[in-house]
This record gives C-alpha cells, structure tokens and sequence, in this order.
C-alpha cells in the first residue's frame, strides 16, 4: 500500500506522475491526501515546465501556481506560428514577473518606407515584441484562480486602420483540426494558396506542446461546393474544404464578433479582399461562421552550429530558426533544417508576403552541389564582395522560389542561387534571377530581455548587429 511507503520514497515515486495523476493518487485516502498541501510536490511538477522562481506569482504556493496556471497554460510557453493569408504571423509566450505571470508578445516588423537606407534591403533585423495578452493570478485574500488579461489599446488608432472602441475583451479558444484550405480567386483565375501546415513540411511543428488544456471547439465549416461565381470582386480570398487536415490550433477572437482580429493593427492589411467569412454555397454570398488565424506551435531549437571551415561540417548544425532580409517586405521568420533522405538543406517560409507566402520553401541546395571558387558564376572581387573571405565559406549551387504579387500557379518561378554558409550563425543568398539581389539570413538566438527598451506594452531590442 503507498500509504505505508516511507516519505521519501514516496516522494521518488511522486516525481515519475504527471499533475493530474498525481492529484488522482493523492485523493485515493486520507493519509496521502496531507501530501496535497506539500509544496515540495508541486514545485517539482513546476519545474518540468522551467519554473524555478516562485516570486513571479505573488505570495503563490507551488500548488497554485501549477494547479491554477501550469497545468493549464504551460503548454502556451514558446513561439507559435500562425497561418494568416501570405504574411503568417509568430507570438511568443514567456515568464514575466512584472506582469506576475505568463505574457504574450506578438513579433513584428515594418515595411520599408521611401528613402531607407539600401543596406537595409539585405540585413534582418530583430522584431520589436508587443505584450497583448497575460495570464496570473488573482489576489491572495480571496480564492485563487487565474486571470487572463489583455494588453490592447481600447482607444488608440490603429497603426493601418482606424480608431478602436472595444467594449468587450477578446476570447482565447482552441479549435479542432480542419480540413478548410485557402484560396485566392484573382479575375478569372483560381489559385490553392499553400496549406500550412503542409502534412509534408511540418519539421517545424513542436509535437511536444500542443494547444493549451481548454476545451477543444468545434472548427469553422464551409460548404463542400463553394459558388465562386457569386462574387464580382477582381481579387478576394475564400475558404474550401480539401482532403488536407490541419491540426487542432489557438484561436484568438476578437472583442467584437466579426471585427478586425487584434493583430491586425501591428501589420500591412492584406492585398486582396478577405471573404474567408463568407459562405458561397447557396444561391446567394452569406455570412458564415468567423475565420481567424489559427497559431501552432512552433519549435525553436538553437543550436551552436558547425565553422563552415571544419571537414566535420554537418548540415543538421543549421537547423532553426532564421531571420531573412526580403527587399522591401522586410525581415522574414524561417525555419532551416537538413532533409537527410534528399541530402539537402531547406528554408521554410514560416512568415511571408504577398509574392512569396508562409508555408513555401524559399531557399534550398543539395550537399552536392557544392561550388569551387572557380566555378562560380562572379568574377573573384564579385564573388569577395558578396560572400566575403572565400577560403572560410561554404559555396552551394541551389534554387529559389520566386513570384509576382499574388503567388498565382502560372507566374511562379524558380530562381538560380548561390548559398554561401558564412559562419555558424550566417548565411547569404545570392539571387541571380532577382538582379543579383544578396541577401542576408541570421539565425535567431533568442531573447536578451536585459538588453531590450520598454516602453509601455513595446519591447525593443538592441540593435543586432
């Protein structure tokens, strides 16, 4: 019997069950349910989830930090990847002891304007990170529970739109798998946009969070036969169901039902009208059931990564995340990873813009087709300018994915590129179709929150580099 078990014992045993198994056992007689009350139980269930400093939640004890947020919320802590038409979007969720608990930031960037610097077409840079939601806990002299807050401007201007009076809150929910795919209908073409996640390109997804621990809400449907026809728009995005599913996912709605989702203040509107909300089955357009972005988690290992100049090189050493310079759509999120089965490296679009969207392979090279400085296609001070010290590089001829405004089937493209690994956190692409055009690809490290400006709910990194 356990309760006849010494306590240390028990305490081995304890560590080896999940929170709720543990609440299970504890309950089972009274002599083990006194053990409810140790916090030493819960601060090393908390610690599974990376939480050691108890001083975020004020005046909390383990068990309610991980009964009341924990068990719940943990799996929020992360990034996550969204599949918002073209662009995506990321957030990310983290400790945060001035907001005594769990904030949530979404990352973000702006175009280029007229008269920018030209070097800042090939150079990434760092989002600035915007609180918009937290999750705590309520004051110790009444009953605990969490409190879920939002950090939105409820009479600001919207930085592309117009102002905002919210009188009620947004809603986090977690919806089921989908089947619902997107479209772009664009005068008389019709286009399947890619699905994300792809079933086939899902390396980035993280398997080990998942959505948080609240109720699974049934996904919007569309009509199986979409009338297209109905609608005299020259360019519009729809909804349809296809045999692809989608994983279950995090939904935020907005406060008002129908309105402009929260995230839509810190990026560009899109460029063609959004009909995702509307059913076409019938005989005429009506109303259907909401489409908002839907997050999945995404993975961000770091890894130190392999000198380019070592004979033991190896691919998978680039694995990660990366930010690129894209031209005036400004820095990109992607995930790089090794491909062992083709022997080749990829770059995933988690983020993207209006030619080339989320969900697309934007770079790739074979380890074949590695190039000797001689047969590259510049002449040796080209080739210095754009790659640097050539004798420390690696050169790989590859392709990339092209496009003009829409990612429409017929007017994509592929482009010759020359990759070169610069260093264990850099990589240049050489695009010969576009002008020559050298970008830069930084892997991304993570947060330094010392190094970072606060201003109100806006963190601002320091300059990267």
């Amino acid at each position: 019997m356990l309760q006849t078990l010494p306590y240390d014992v028990l305490r081995v045993l304890l560590r080896l069950l999940s929170g709720s198994d543990i609440a299970h056992v504890l309950t089972t007689c009274n002599s083990l349910y006194t053990l409810m009350d140790d916090d030493g139980v819960w601060q090393e269930q908390c610690a599974r989830y990376k939480f050691t400093d108890r001083s975020i939640f004020d005046d909390a004890t383990y068990r309610e930090i991980y009964t009341l947020v924990l068990h719940t919320y943990w799996p929020l802590l992360g990034l996550w990847a969204s599949d918002h038409p073209y662009r995506g979007s990321v957030i990310e969720f983290r400790y945060d002891v001035d907001y005594k608990g769990i904030v949530g930031e979404v990352w973000r960037w702006w175009a280029q304007p007229p008269g920018f610097d030209a070097m800042d077409l090939t150079v990434p840079k760092l989002p600035e990170y915007f609180v918009f939601f937290s999750v705590s806990l309520s004051a110790s002299n009444t009953p605990r529970r969490a409190v879920i807050s939002w950090h939105i401007h409820h009479n600001g201007v919207g930085y592309f739109g117009s102002p905002s009076n919210f009188l009620a809150a947004p809603t986090m929910h977690v919806l089921s798998e989908t089947d619902q795919s997107l479209y772009l209908r664009y005068s008389a073409v019709i286009c399947r946009l890619p699905d994300f996640p792809n079933p086939d390109l899902m390396v980035w997804y993280d398997r080990t969070r998942g959505p948080p621990r609240l109720k699974v809400e049934q996904a919007p449907v569309t009509s199986k036969v979409q009338n297209i026809g109905l609608i005299n728009a020259v360019a519009f995005l729809y909804m349809a169901q296809t045999a692809v599913t989608k994983p279950a996912a995090l939904v935020f709605h907005p406060p008002e039902p129908g309105g402009p989702e929260i995230f839509a203040r810190h990026e560009l509107p899109l460029q063609a009208q959004d009909l995702r909300s509307f059913d076409f089955g019938g005989s005429e357009p009506r109303r259907g059931p909401p489409f908002y972005r839907r997050f999945y988690p995404l993975r961000s290992p770091v890894l130190d990564g392999d000198d380019p100049t070592d004979e033991r090189w190896a691919p998978a050493s680039l694995e990660g995340i990366w930010l690129g310079a894209y031209a005036t759509h400004s820095t990109e999120v992607l995930y790089v990873y090794f491909d062992e089965a083709a022997q080749a490296v990829r770059a995933l679009k988690i983020t993207g813009d209006f030619n080339v969207p989320r969900g697309v392979i934007t770079w790739q090279f074979s380890l074949n087709d590695r190039m000797r400085i001689h047969d590259l296609p510049h002449d040796l001070p080209l080739a210095q300018r754009v790659f640097g010290d050539l004798s420390a590089v690696r050169i790989y001829r590859g392709t990339g994915t092209i496009s003009a405004v829409g990612f429409i089937d017929e007017q994509r493209g592929e482009s010759v590129n020359y990759i070169g690994i610069i260093n264990q956190d850099e990589i240049r692409v050489d695009w010969r179709e576009l002008d020559e055009y050298t970008p830069r690809y930084r892997r991304y490290r993570g947060r330094n929150l010392a190094s970072e400006t606060v201003d109100g709910n806006l963190r601002i990194p320091a300059r990267w580099y």
